[in-house]
């Protein structure tokens, strides 16, 4: 087995070495992936949140007051488009790993994609155009290492089927060590006095 130096590339996956960490970046994948998107030329923009403009079916806030833009975002798209798209962005998860609830939540759509589904896609491909150089930190720190969890739940607000999706983030001092979510079924009490 012979030393070939430090770590420089893994999987697309850029690794900068320096006396306070590692930082992982995937600025060259996220060009390529824009570039062959069509979306270099486009601005950036801020995330959207994704789970109040996807819809399976129907569009309330449309339909009374412009009728024609609803049918329009309604209307079906080509689904080996929409799975190229919807795809591409799952390897920029591993470096950015808040964008993995966007990617999760638009791969639900796969069958049968609508227009409107596809323009959060872009939208959200746009916000990675003015997040190209983002990546992962892991600060080297001294002293002792304290383990911090975060947990959050959005309480069903899903417009599809009224799921709530539970999140977990664990930090190993000030690095994230892991980060998951999970749909699952969620009860709500009333308490009437």
């Amino acid at each position: 087995m012979s030393d070939l130096g430090k770590l420089l590339y893994y999987l697309r996956i850029e690794v900068h070495q320096h006396e306070g960490g590692i930082t992982l970046k995937q600025p060259a994948y996220a060009k390529t992936l824009l570039k062959k998107m069509g979306i270099k030329d486009y601005n950036a923009c801020q995330p959207a949140y994704a789970k109040t403009l996807l819809k399976k079916t129907g569009i309330k806030d449309y339909n009374a007051c412009q009728p024609t833009y609803a049918k329009t975002l309604l209307k079906k798209t080509d689904s080996t488009e929409y799975r190229s798209v919807v795809g591409a962005p799952r390897h920029l998860t591993h470096t950015r790993p808040y964008i993995s609830n966007v990617v999760e939540l638009v791969s639900r759509f796969m069958e049968r994609p609508t227009v409107q589904q596809l323009k959060v896609v872009k939208h959200n491909l746009r916000y990675v155009k003015g997040a190209v150089d983002y990546g992962l930190i892991y600060e080297r720190v001294s002293g002792e290492d304290i383990v911090i969890g975060y947990t959050n739940n959005d309480y069903s607000i899903d417009v599809n089927d009224r799921r709530c999706t539970g999140g977990m983030t664990f930090y190993l001092s000030v690095n994230l060590v892991t980060r998951a979510s999970q749909v699952s079924v969620c009860y709500s009490f009333h308490l009437w006095s």
